[in-house]
């Protein structure tokens, strides 16, 4: 089973690699029965809000899956962060 202390130091370890920040984005684990492996989510244009990444629990058991879609979300945060925080 994933945790989510897992997916932060993966994130740092990108982090390192892109030279970004994304220790203020916030990690979810989300046990809802959603349709989606998992999101980036990131406040409206001309809005302040916390930027968020959320994977669903259904993957926590499964390896492959799991690590492909942390590292996918964090691709998403990091064009966000590259960009000025204009939507991709």
């Amino acid at each position: 089973m994933h945790t989510l202390e897992e997916i932060r130091t993966e994130y740092d370890r990108l982090d390192r690699l892109c030279g970004v920040d994304t220790s203020a984005i916030e990690i979810t684990i989300s046990r809802r029965g959603v349709r989606r492996l998992g999101s980036f989510r990131y406040p409206a244009k001309g809005r302040a809000g916390a930027l968020r990444i959320t994977i669903n629990a259904a993957l926590l058991s499964e390896e492959e899956t799991f690590w492909d879609t942390v590292r996918h979300e964090y691709a998403h945060a990091l064009v966000y962060l590259r960009s000025g925080g204009v939507s991709h």
